[in-house]
């Protein structure tokens, strides 16, 4: 699994998945806190609710009420959700299909 978080860095700084935006993108899209966007940033690394907690210093507890909020901002309802919802609205929309995939795809 890649290291979302450098030691003492917030996954909100570090770049990570979100590409060259950095959270800020999540941030300006859906009003997300800096915490918000860390959390969200794990998730997108697959970190489960203990291993967030651990890496930012947080109660699962409190994982778990960020990651409410976030999926209230976005307006999903699971993790997967999530991953599946910021690909498609963010990054689907530029990437370059391959020659073949509009000929096999269903409406």
């Amino acid at each position: 699994m890649a290291q979302a978080q450098v030691e003492g860095e917030d996954a909100a700084e570090s770049g990570g998945v979100v590409g060259d935006h950095g959270c800020s993108g999540l941030v300006r899209a859906y009003g997300l806190s800096p915490r918000e966007c860390a959390v969200a940033e794990l998730v997108f690394h697959g970190c489960s609710t203990q291993e967030i907690g651990r890496r930012l210093r947080l109660s699962p507890h409190t994982v778990q009420d960020h990651l409410k909020a976030v999926f209230d901002k976005t307006g999903v309802r699971s993790r997967r959700d999530l991953v599946a919802a910021i690909f498609s609205r963010h990054y689907a929309p530029t990437a370059t299909p391959r020659p073949d995939a509009t000929a096999t795809c269903r409406t």
